[in-house]
């Protein structure tokens, strides 16, 4: 039975040694150091931590070991690329550097899988990164945030990208971005001026607002209509509001058509662009990572929904967030044995093509 942790982060030994050398990128990501502890200064004036985690490989083997995980999907850490606040040649710069380091390390040990990284200023420039990325490196999925610099996920110039990453075959991994060494929240998160007074803490339950505004604009905007082969994974969330959301964008969906068909003021309205309950779409393109071990409502969508082949296990690693007894808690679930392996790594196996 395989384990796959489908989140966590890392910062390549060798762009760090790039880095120092030459003193930042643009006049950004200078290393700065402090005690035994390094971080990065980064375009908004804050600084992201390098934790050892990030670069330290031998401690990543011996943390997986322990962890009893078999493969580890690596992410660029948050900060060092394809962020929607850093500009954009230094993200162009930053997406190729990590990608190159990254397809490295996923040759050099079969038990790390690499997720690319591209520019999120220009669709043209990610299409060709992307591309590159898959086809030359042959890294296995691709990872955006929550909107391409201000602008939602679902927006239509960037179409041609969905339809890029469906001809490759590949996920798309979606994850919320809340400080990454912002002095504040992201400006971009939904109500980002409620998380910066309730505290960092809080930016966690952001992330599950913006993923579902990125679920619900995907469906409702019509992508996944468009493009049927999509895949998304949804990253550092949850899942216990799935099913709710589902429920609500099919009451929402019933409601909008029923309303143009006999109110002169609602025919008006755009018309929902999709002809098909927003559920099917949430069933069909969307996987949810166990990020949170407490999170006692998962065993219930798995034996009495039947979501076993929906959701997938993350770690976060290094971040202080995460967990590194999911797979410890999953084996000790009252849940079938197929459905054990499934949210194991067979899921993560299937949508990364990896053995």
């Amino acid at each position: 039975m395989i384990s796959i942790d489908c989140d966590s982060h890392c910062v390549p030994k060798g762009m760090i040694s790039f880095l120092e050398k030459a003193d930042g990128i643009d006049g950004y990501y200078k290393i700065v150091k402090q005690e035994s502890e390094i971080a990065v200064t980064l375009p908004t004036g804050g600084v992201r931590p390098v934790f050892q985690g990030d670069y330290d490989f031998e401690l990543r083997r011996a943390v997986l070991k322990d962890a009893q995980i078999d493969m580890q999907l690596l992410l660029c850490e948050q900060g060092y690329g394809g962020c929607p606040y850093v500009p954009y040649s230094t993200n162009v710069k930053l997406c190729q550097m990590y990608n190159d380091a990254v397809s490295e390390i996923q040759k050099s040990d079969s038990r790390f899988i690499g997720c690319a990284e591209v520019p999120p200023q220009n669709p043209n420039t990610a299409i060709a990164e992307l591309k590159r990325a898959i086809n030359d490196l042959g890294l296995k999925a691709v990872r955006t945030y929550g909107n391409w610099q201000g602008r939602n996920v679902e927006a239509e110039e960037w179409w041609p990208f969905f339809e890029t990453v469906q001809e490759l075959g590949i996920p798309i991994i979606l994850h919320s971005n809340g400080y990454s060494g912002y002095p504040r929240p992201n400006p971009y998160l939904p109500l980002a001026d409620r998380w910066e007074y309730m505290g960092q803490t809080s930016v966690l339950v952001g992330l599950t607002f913006e993923a579902m505004a990125m679920i619900s604009g995907l469906i409702l905007r019509g992508v996944l209509k468009q493009y049927p082969g999509l895949k998304f994974i949804i990253l550092e969330s949850g899942v216990s509001w799935a099913p709710f959301l589902a429920h609500r964008l099919d009451h929402a969906w019933y409601w909008t058509k029923r309303a143009k068909d006999s109110s002169s003021f609602m025919r008006k309205a755009e018309r929902p662009r999709i002809s098909t309950p927003p559920s099917e779409y949430m069933k069909k393109h969307f996987w949810f990572t166990l990020d949170d071990v407490k999170e006692v409502e998962a065993e219930l969508l798995i034996r009495e929904m039947g979501m076993g082949d929906r959701l997938l296990i993350q770690t976060d690693f290094p971040h202080i967030e995460g967990s590194l007894d999911m797979v410890r808690w999953i084996n000790q679930m009252n849940i079938s044995e197929s459905d054990k392996e499934r949210v194991l790594g067979k899921n993560a196996a299937e949508l990364l093509k990896v053995n």
